[in-house]
């Protein structure tokens, strides 16, 4: 099971590339909020390629 945190953009401000390695290494994603309300997620480039690869399946199935 994947790890949700939920972390400030200033967070991310100050601390870029340790949020990156916990994203790339400990398959973590991040929930990046700002004023309170989230505005991006970080996950790593794998997960990434799943989410693409999940997407174009669901694709497909639509158009046959």
């Amino acid at each position: 099971m994947t790890n949700q945190t939920i972390i400030t953009a200033s967070a991310l401000h100050r601390s870029a590339g340790k949020m990156l390695k916990r994203v790339a290494l400990e398959d973590e994603h991040l929930i990046v909020e700002r004023d309170g309300y989230p505005v991006a997620v970080l996950l790593s480039y794998q997960e990434y390629e799943k989410l693409m690869a999940q997407i174009a399946q669901i694709k497909h199935r639509e158009l046959v």
